[in-house]
């Protein structure tokens, strides 16, 4: 018995135009290639067959993918289908996006340096740009933070000790 081809409408799925998922859609890329390449086998046909009677959206895709495919043929023939149904990622594109990863945080680190520079977040009392605060310490001691300053504060019995960090701060 041999399977339906690409674009072969299965029972029950003539109208059903709706996107399958990235998963049934690889499945079914997969299914095609290993057809394309002539090496399928009679027990690859009824891993097919057995596969897009399985369920609705399988056979969705294969028809779906089936029409892509016609379609490519008449516009630019096999070197368009095949450009299209390559799936694989070479080491070097993922190198790519994984460097386009790493440049997108450090873009977004020196953004966010910009409005509220990185190393202050842990100050126990600080303030970004163009914002001012008051502070009044447990003995009444008042400070007064600047725009963009940051303070660390030990207070203790034996201790009363402001560390500014950055920028200005009034006591």
């Amino acid at each position: 018995m041999r399977a339906a081809g690409p674009g072969a409408a299965m029972p029950g799925d003539a109208v059903d135009d709706r996107p399958v998922s990235s998963a049934v859609l690889d499945a079914a890329i997969a299914w095609q290639l290993r057809q394309g390449e002539g090496l399928a086998t009679p027990s690859d046909e009824r891993a097919l067959s057995d596969w897009l009677a399985a369920h609705r959206d399988h056979a969705r895709a294969w028809r779906q993918l089936g029409d892509i495919d016609r379609q490519l043929g008449a516009v630019g023939g096999q070197a368009a289908r095949a450009a299209v149904l390559r799936r694989t990622r070479s080491p070097i594109h993922v190198a790519g996006a994984v460097l386009g990863l790493a440049l997108a945080v450090a873009c977004g680190a020196a953004v966010l340096n910009r409005f509220q520079p990185v190393g202050d977040l842990l100050a126990d009392h600080r303030t970004g740009t163009g914002e001012r605060r008051t502070v009044v310490l447990p003995d009444q001691t008042v400070l007064h933070l600047n725009t963009r300053s940051a303070v660390d504060i030990a207070f203790g019995k034996d201790l009363r000790e402001v560390r500014l960090r950055a920028g200005e701060v009034a006591v």
